[in-house]
């Protein structure tokens, strides 16, 4: 049925015309027909009947199988960690101790509920204890507190960070630079930090190692801000300047102990590994890599990416991963549909697209202004310079077309998308994949 979406202000016209009716295929291309089933959210799915000789690749979940016990293996990662003590010898009773858990962490309650377990058993009283996440994260408290172990389900403080109260946050130091350093206030007077994050590949947007997990998450909202632009056409100079900020940060916190999540498909864990942040943050890195990496023969015309896993999970921030996960493998003029069940509104940055009158002038604007949305909006216009964009979410139909993409109603709609186009790359749990064309590394080699 026709419809209109934005660019760059623009409103283009647009007809996807999805019928309802069974396709006729003839019978010497019937053999060549496959049903594939790629899941999104929690429990959703769309099946997509697809030309097998079309598909370029089907990447859905690393080959590894994910962790039966994460509980298990967050106790076994805590007393043996990496090149650090085993946490019972790192602790002491009467240590106020703070866990800063950064969003997008799989299986967080179960993960946090096994740290907290490991401290209570080193000696540490629970009214010391205390839990403070993003505020960026959907998840409310009562779901984080509920998916803690009985026993001290009700005794431990679950604080959301929200980095536009200064009366949270305390000074700690300036940058060489000159700019202020503002840290959670309960971060700040804590004995000791444990910051637990989750590892992505390096080139993913918006990721500045395991002391990312700390800074500028649990920072002020001008250095959230700043961070989330500088991933904004951001040389590697830039990114790794970032991460050393990030690194500084954790060391005049004296931040000693990390913990790092390698996630697998579906929202679910594939390694969990604690210690040094230095160690940690090398061999989460080959893990992931060795999991969330692939080539591809060559770009396809149309990428349906999918990203899987609960609230935690559909975020903007992942919105932006998937986009350039599949920007990395489509063809130019080709399609992009990325199959969610974000429901956020989207930031100023984002919303920027939709206002300005070309995607050039919308891109300027993002490069000047600080926010945190900026990571997501950027990959979003770079996408929409080359190829169209379509979305599956729980938004309004207006939302998604305001800032570029053409909705899609239903989940059926992506399947007959597909057989619209005459090859196609499916990527599930796009926002930790790393796609990469075969034609594409040799150019770089040479």
């Amino acid at each position: 049925m026709p419809s209109r979406f934005a660019v760059g202000g623009i409103r283009w016209h647009y007809s996807l015309w999805f019928s309802n009716r069974h396709t006729i295929v003839p019978r010497q291309y019937q053999a060549c027909l496959m049903l594939s089933s790629l899941r999104y959210g929690i429990n959703s799915m769309l099946d997509l009947e697809i030309d097998s000789t079309a598909l370029v690749a089907d990447f859905r979940s690393p080959h590894r199988a994910p962790l039966a016990d994460p509980a298990a293996a967050t106790a076994a990662a805590l007393a043996a960690p990496l090149e650090f003590p085993p946490v019972r010898r790192a602790v002491i009773p009467g240590d106020r101790v703070v866990l800063a858990v950064a969003e997008g962490v799989p299986q967080a309650p179960t993960i946090i509920g096994a740290v907290i377990s490991a401290l209570i058993d080193a000696g540490i009283a629970r009214a010391d204890i205390c839990v403070v996440h993003s505020a960026r994260e959907p998840i409310a408290e009562i779901e984080l507190r509920e998916g803690l172990p009985k026993q001290f389900r009700d005794e431990i403080e679950i604080v959301a960070h929200d980095p536009a109260h200064r009366d949270q946050l305390s000074y700690l130091a300036a940058h060489e630079h000159g700019e202020a350093i503002y840290l959670n206030r309960r971060l700040f007077d804590a004995d000791v930090v444990l910051p637990i994050g989750c590892t992505r590949l390096e080139e993913s947007p918006g990721y500045f190692g395991p002391s990312g997990a700390l800074y500028p998450t649990f920072s002020d909202s001008a250095a959230i801000d700043r961070f989330g632009a500088s991933a904004v056409e951001a040389d590697r100079d830039e990114i790794d300047r970032r991460r050393r900020e990030a690194d500084e940060v954790a060391w005049l916190l004296g931040v000693l102990l990390v913990i790092q999540i390698v996630p697998a498909a579906a929202g679910r864990v594939l390694h969990i590994l604690a210690g040094n942040g230095e160690a940690v943050g090398l061999r989460s890195a080959e893990l992931c890599r060795s999991a969330w990496a692939f080539e591809v023969s060559r770009r396809a015309d149309l990428v349906v990416a999918a990203i899987e896993g609960g609230p935690e999970q559909q975020t903007w921030d992942n919105f932006g991963r998937a986009i350039a996960a599949a920007s990395r493998a489509v063809a130019d003029d080709g399609a992009i549909a990325i199959c969610t069940d974000l429901a956020a509104p989207p930031g100023p940055a984002l919303e920027w697209i939709g206002r300005s009158r070309d995607l050039s002038d919308a891109m300027r604007h993002i490069r000047r202004v600080h926010s945190a949305d900026a990571s997501a909006a950027h990959e979003l216009g770079q996408a929409l310079k080359r190829v169209r964009v379509y979305l599956l979410s729980k938004l309004d139909d207006s939302v998604v077309e305001e800032i570029g993409m053409a909705p899609i109603a239903a989940a059926a709609e992506v399947g007959r998308l597909a057989q619209r186009h005459s090859s196609y790359i499916v990527l599930g749990n796009a926002q930790f994949a790393e796609p990469t064309a075969i034609e594409d590394a040799a150019e770089q080699l040479h």
